[in-house]
């Protein structure tokens, strides 16, 4: 069974926010064991993930984003591979 997990945005402190976020990343790649998955977000989430994983500083990386922005983890060892600050003109093309 495919599900689509949603997550309801509060006015919880951010290690709240990406331990919520963690969890549910974790939750939907264990279940979704072949390709690749999508999972959409808001910027704060974005940039505490990414510093999480990363060597990035979640701030600059933040101040950095437009909408969308794209970044892309391998599986399921988390690295990151590549970050698309405004992704606007790749997906529109793709479109």
């Amino acid at each position: 069974m495919r599900k689509l997990v949603l997550i309801r945005h509060s006015e919880s402190q951010p290690t709240e926010a990406l331990a919520r976020f963690e969890a549910a990343i974790g939750r939907i790649v264990e279940e979704q064991i072949r390709g690749n998955v999508a999972v959409v977000t808001h910027g704060t989430v974005l940039s505490l993930f990414v510093a999480a994983h990363s060597e990035r500083k979640p701030f600059p990386f933040w101040q950095q984003l437009r909408q969308p922005a794209l970044v892309v983890f391998s599986l399921p060892e988390m690295y990151l591979l590549e970050v698309v600050f405004d992704a606007g003109k790749e997906l529109n093309a793709a479109l």
